[in-house]
């Protein structure tokens, strides 16, 4: 494998970072596919591979979002990261805490993207620089949050391997692979927990370790049952592995939608998620768990994906495409809210 320095030398970038002036002849102009943003000379087969995956692939049409490091560049990056996060809130209740581990979830994020974007370009400075700040301000905030919620440390043991194994998928540039995606979706679902966790005061259930409980006061259900508004633990395992079902729902149908991923390989997976998705939002309405409302946004969604193949090949401009990424956000919004109890 190249070595950072000598991908350096090949594109004509000091490693510092710099670019160094490169003389191109209209002959040996590079095309699209085999520059960088920055503009460089061809490259080597080798070195245009490693390019090719030195970010995120994930690419419909002349649609191309491209962040530095500093912003994750995948679409579906915010809603699935920040929206499990909300949902925990709207069902625990908001506390001032809630801010505290939002701020270190986002930064934490935003490390983690950067890290991965720098372990797949060979180790860019470039990309180094987001990861290196964001580390930096994890630590003060990371700090800050333990001494406020001390309780914390415990979802840290749960999430760390997850982040873990991500990294080294990413590292052997494997992204894309079920596992890594697995792993991001189940991060991301397990902070609805940890939103429901700190909102109830870490009030755990019974059905857990005695060593896990923490609460001075009442057990979680003793509160809901205290505020009619707010669910119990049962509750918020249920809807947080319905989350994780979507979540994974939303990265398949991402893929269906990309150039390369426009296969029946692709789509029947895809639509078997959908579909149990789909059934299990309407078992739980059958059963009088959820309401009406969560089975119906069930089968709207089990109908984005199994349309993604007579929709795929019409993405054509960057308006419709747009279009599809608000509508998909908006139906993990109307999931959530299909998830409170209060809704019929």
């Amino acid at each position: 494998m190249l070595t950072s320095t000598a991908l350096a030398k090949h594109l004509g970038v000091a490693t510092t970072g710099t670019i160094q002036q490169i003389d191109i002849s209209p002959a040996a102009k590079p095309d699209d596919d085999t520059a960088t943003h920055e503009g460089a000379a061809t490259a080597p087969p080798a070195v245009k591979e490693m390019l090719a995956r030195s970010v995120p692939t994930d690419q419909v049409g002349s649609l191309r979002l491209s962040s530095g490091g500093w912003v994750p560049a995948h679409y579906g990056a915010w809603p699935t990261a920040m929206l499990p996060y909300m949902a925990g809130i709207l069902l625990s209740g908001p506390r001032w805490a809630h801010l505290v581990v939002l701020a270190l979830w986002t930064v934490a994020y935003l490390a983690f993207q950067a890290a991965g974007l720098w372990l797949r370009s060979g180790k860019q400075h470039r990309f180094w620089v987001p990861a290196r700040t964001y580390a930096l301000v994890a630590v003060p905030l990371s700090i800050f949050a333990v001494a406020t919620t001390p309780f914390i440390m415990e979802w840290a043991a749960v999430l760390t391997p997850l982040a873990i194994l991500a990294a080294y998928q990413s590292y052997h540039y494997a992204q894309r692979t079920i596992i890594t995606r697995t792993a991001t979706c189940l991060t991301c679902a397990l902070m609805q927990l940890v939103a429901y966790d700190v909102g109830t005061n870490f009030a755990r259930p019974a059905w857990v370790f005695d060593w896990l409980h923490h609460s001075a006061g009442n057990s979680s259900q003793a509160i809901a049952a205290a505020k009619p508004n707010l669910v119990d633990w049962n509750y918020a395992v249920i809807t947080a592995s319905i989350m994780f079902l979507s979540l994974l729902c939303m990265v398949a149908y991402a893929r269906t939608l990309s150039e390369d991923g426009r296969e029946l390989r692709f789509f029947y997976p895809s639509l078997l998620l959908h579909a149990v998705l789909a059934f299990t939002l309407v078992g739980l309405w059958g059963i009088g768990f959820l309401g009406f409302f969560a089975a119906l946004v069930g089968v709207i969604i089990f109908c984005r994906g199994a349309l993604a193949p007579w929709i795929a090949p019409h993405i054509t401009n960057r308006q419709f495409y747009q279009m599809l990424l608000s509508f998909d956000t908006s139906l993990l919004i109307l999931l959530i809210l299909g998830l409170l109890p209060t809704l019929p």
